[in-house]
């Protein structure tokens, strides 16, 4: 939350951040928005980007997660709920009302320290998995 703050509180006026209306809500666990495959998933965030200008809105379900413990594969739930979010969003209601929907997993946890990720890259990780290293410009990747 912190970054999103810092990042917009120096980019909101300039393009292409200016058009943008961005709310995010804190989930509650157990009791929010919750995504059911094999357990429960309650992404700790929900961030509404719209633009004024493409008449858009995005949400995203953001789950700020340290990898080094489960890995991808302890994670493969979550990675596939927001996966299937994405999915979604190709369906002619959610391209009609201009709604797109997807997530991030976040983490600051080093590469070589995520099981199952011995062999990757970042770059993969955020096209694959729906992972992101909460590190450069990664808030830009998310409000664009």
């Amino acid at each position: 939350m912190r970054d999103l703050r810092d990042f917009w509180n120096d980019h909101y006026a300039v393009d292409p951040y200016r058009n943008l209306e961005v709310f995010l809500l804190r989930n509650l666990p157990r009791i929010g928005v919750g995504f059911f495959r094999r357990s429960g998933f309650y992404p700790d965030f929900i961030l509404w980007i719209t633009s004024r200008v493409a008449e858009r809105t995005r949400v995203l379900f953001i789950e700020p997660h340290g990898l080094h413990h489960g890995g991808l594969g302890g994670n493969q739930d979550k990675i596939e709920a927001l996966k299937e979010l994405q999915a979604v969003s190709e369906e002619a209601p959610f391209q009609n009302k201009k709604i797109s929907l997807g997530g991030y997993l976040l983490t600051d946890t080093e590469l070589k320290e995520i099981p199952g990720a011995e062999d990757k890259d970042w770059a993969t990780l955020e096209r694959d998995y729906r992972v992101l290293h909460q590190e450069g410009a990664y808030m830009q990747k998310i409000l664009t």
